[in-house]
């Protein structure tokens, strides 16, 4: 940039960097203690709105025996967050599964417990 006066000219760099990028800032579970054999729900939540096209985040399961998710989860243009079920199964004993939602290199985890009837 360039600014002139009385016949003097000052210049100075202006950098522009592009806003940072949606990324995940939390990974909750609701309830995080469940019997087994019912559905427990994920949330992912984002720093800011997904962008356009969304964006696609991976789920795993530390046992997907006794906890079932999705393999990835469709945050919609302009939200901010999504739901999704985690189904579970029935066992003898107190189980802790831990559910990892990553993407761009960021991991959230959360822990699931399922506890018997």
């Amino acid at each position: 940039i360039t600014a002139t006066y009385s016949g003097a000219s000052k210049s100075a760099i202006l950098t522009v960097n592009p806003p940072a990028p949606a990324a995940i800032s939390s990974l909750t579970l609701s309830p995080s203690t469940i019997v087994g054999g019912s559905t427990a729900t994920g949330t992912v939540t984002l720093t800011k709105a997904a962008p356009a096209g969304g964006i696609e985040v991976n789920l795993t399961s530390s046992n997907s025996t006794r906890a079932k998710v999705p393999a990835t989860v469709l945050i919609p243009a302009g939200a901010l967050s999504q739901v999704f079920n985690i189904t579970t199964t029935a066992a003898k004993q107190k189980t802790n599964v831990r559910i990892t939602a990553s993407y761009a290199g960021v991991n959230k985890s959360a822990t699931l417990t399922i506890v018997r009837r």
